[in-house]
């Protein structure tokens, strides 16, 4: 894990203006593991690279499931 930055610091980071999640949403993300992250009182944090490790791991999900679909239709036919 990379150094934890302030959820509202990663979200100007990594989102532009007007399509930055709400600070309630990231703790979700971070209570759910959806993001690495910590809750320490009221203050959340969030690991700085985390984006990118949400498009890898979007990446490999995408992948999977393409080929789950390639795999279905080659059986169908």
């Amino acid at each position: 894990m990379g150094k934890l930055v302030k959820a509202n610091e990663w979200a100007e980071r990594v989102f532009s203006e007007g399509s930055r999640p709400d600070p309630k949403t990231i703790k979700k993300w971070v209570l759910e593991g959806v993001v690495q992250g910590v809750c320490i009182r009221k203050t959340v944090y969030v690991n700085e690279f985390e984006f990118e490790e949400m498009i890898k791991k979007q990446s490999n999900t995408a992948s999977t499931s393409s080929e789950s679909d390639i795999e279905l239709a080659a059986r169908k036919s």
